[in-house]
């Protein structure tokens, strides 16, 4: 066995994105040899697994393979979403050799450490926060057999079977002296390959205090960024080795600074880089200049954490959000053609049927007039957060939460640990709803009906319950069944003609209305059709579709225009993607218009 081999292992993450680098393990590596540490093995079974749902079988195999690097030392970073994987994996590795010494850390577990410590013995210690600093520290202590009393950042488990709670180290106060990744440790072609976007830890914290949400309390509501010339480094750096123009800057609330923005996008405009980046934005700090700023040196990309439609919500959550905010930044976003991604969650304790009509109507409304992605989750409640402390008591163990996890199959003794420790798997809990009749089980399928609606029947949806104003939640229950059916596969999910006849027939809906109903319909299934290749698109010219005759135009906002010689002085809409044409004769024509581009769908 090699003594002072070290192995950093990042437990599988999703199923449906292409992997990007284990960073976080990658400047923990690199601190390690800055430490004198050379014996050093990530490894990455997020990249390893092959896109399947992982039951216990991988767990094994994963700690045989473990096993077989020789090491003496592992690291596993986990979060709350693979965290069972995480301790099942532990276990499995000290029944194979019980001399190994396992280190978690991550987000997650410096909210749950002597919790994870009680409940699971094959674990030796938690890394706190940060572990630049705390883990080779760690290493050298255990290497020398020194005890590790007094070694801030961690806790641990004493020789006596004692569980030790160090006291907290103190975040970095300069991001410059965070390392430089070990990019040589992983396959960076094989990732670069799966995915062209390349990651920098700019640095985190955010000064907001949502109380869903675990940032401020892990990195002390302290906003930290590295200088601007330690990011033009890195961004040079992957440029000349990988051939790099695309980024995605890694903070918890970057804009939330000005100056830094306007700082940034002076360096990568005075450097002559010619990149594209996304980043994370709270929606009031992406105000018009940041917006300019950033879409001048490249910006393409926004996350924004919504959440909620309700003034009421945002204000009993913490987030404290204007509504009205919203509204502008997506314009900006369509003025600075940035493409927002934009991010709600429904199921608060306190959230009302009317509440969560307005965030579903909200988020539809995003969609349509920024195009962009919606993305739409269940509350969860966080481990340490302070939604969790508030509900501690009344939170009620939901196995259809935990049946119903993207990636992992669980195993029966899995999911009756689970239920035993709720300070470390609360997000396999539930609240009460009670201002609302729905139950857990129907919240998850109304997130899967959102999720499903907005990426395949957005304008569809929009027109029913924004524009001639049906209830988001009676259109819900009206496919209710359809989605019971679907068994969590949302491909599965879809409407046809038929289905949209029935509910404007069940809502009286005027013959003009049902015709509008069905002309939004009509354009989402052809634009489901092309992104699945079904159909394909022929191009053509101005002048060959200003001749054709007889059809209609439907824009993103719907509103049908007849064909006539000025229909493209105001053809371009609040979204910058698909249009359909309705011939009168009943065939269906499609036009996707993009920098003076047309495209056909079908014979003129």
């Amino acid at each position: 066995m090699h003594n002072h081999c070290i192995c950093l292992v990042r437990p599988p993450i999703n199923i449906y994105e292409p992997s990007s680098y284990p960073i976080e393990l990658m400047i923990l590596a690199a601190a390690l040899e800055n430490d004198g540490f050379h014996d050093i093995i990530i490894k990455d079974y997020d990249l390893l697994n092959s896109n399947n749902k992982i039951e216990y079988e991988f767990i094994k195999k994963t700690a045989m393979d473990i096993i077989s690097t020789g090491c003496s030392y592992i690291g596993i970073t986990a979060m709350c979403n693979n965290y069972m994987f995480t301790t099942s994996l532990a276990s499995e590795i000290k029944n194979l050799n019980p001399n190994l010494h396992i280190t978690i850390g991550g987000a997650h577990v410096s909210m749950c450490g002597k919790e994870t410590l009680e409940q699971y013995k094959s674990i030796d210690s938690i890394c706190i926060g940060e572990g630049e600093i705390t883990y080779p520290k760690l290493i050298k202590r255990l290497i020398h057999n020194q005890n590790l009393h007094g070694l801030a950042g961690i806790i641990y488990r004493n020789k006596n079977n004692e569980i030790i709670e160090n006291e907290k180290r103190p975040l970095l106060q300069d991001l410059d002296n965070s390392p430089f990744p070990a990019y040589e440790l992983v396959d960076m072609k094989r990732y670069l390959t799966n995915k062209k976007t390349a990651s920098i830890y700019i640095g985190s914290g955010c000064p907001y205090n949502c109380n869903f949400c675990t940032t401020s309390l892990v990195w002390e509501r302290k906003y930290r960024t590295k200088s601007i010339d330690r990011v033009i480094s890195e961004i040079n750096y992957l440029h000349k080795h990988y051939d790099i123009t695309q980024f995605d800057f890694i903070h918890d609330n970057l804009t939330y600074n000005q100056r830094y923005i306007a700082s940034l996008s002076s360096g990568i405009k005075k450097n002559k880089l010619d990149i594209t980046f996304e980043l994370s934005s709270r929606i009031d700090s992406f105000t018009p200049d940041i917006a300019k700023w950033l879409s001048d040196a490249g910006c393409e990309k926004v996350f924004f954490g919504i959440e909620s439609g309700s003034s009421k919500t945002q204000n009993e959550i913490g987030k404290k959000l204007k509504i009205e905010y919203i509204a502008r930044a997506m314009e900006l976003c369509n003025q600075y053609n940035i493409i927002p991604t934009n991010s709600f969650i429904i199921g608060f304790p306190s959230e009302s049927e009317k509440e969560l009509e307005k965030t579903i109507r909200l988020a539809f409304s995003c969609k349509i007039f920024s195009g962009g992605t919606i993305s739409c989750n269940m509350l969860s409640i966080l481990a340490g957060s302070n939604i969790f402390f508030k509900t501690e008591n009344q939170i009620l163990f939901n196995e259809k939460f935990m049946q119903s996890d993207p990636l992992f199959i669980f195993h029966k003794n899995q999911i009756d640990q689970s239920k035993k420790i709720p300070r470390i798997y609360s997000h396999y809990f539930s609240i009460p709803y009670k201002n609302s009749s729905f139950t857990a089980h129907k919240y998850i399928h109304l997130q899967q009906f959102i999720a499903s609606m907005t990426d395949k029947y957005a304008h569809t949806i929009h027109v029913l319950i924004n524009e001639i104003g049906i209830s988001v939640l009676k259109i819900f229950n009206y496919f209710f069944k359809k989605i019971k059916n679907c068994n969590d596969n949302l491909e599965k999910l879809n409407i046809n003609q038929n289905d949209i006849i029935e509910l404007t027939t069940q809502y009286n809906l005027s013959s003009k209305h049902t015709q509008y109903v069905l002309d939004a319909y009509n354009y989402n299934s052809i634009c489901n059709q092309i992104s699945k290749k079904e159909i394909k698109l022929s191009k053509k010219t101005k002048s060959e579709i200003i001749n054709i005759k007889n059809w209609h135009l439907i824009k993103s906002n719907l509103e049908l225009t007849n064909n006539n010689n000025t229909f493209f002085e105001s053809i371009l809409s609040q979204t910058k993607y698909y249009y359909i044409i309705v011939n009168d004769s009943q065939s269906i024509l499609t036009c996707k218009i993009n920098q003076e581009e047309y495209y056909i769908l079908g014979d003129c």
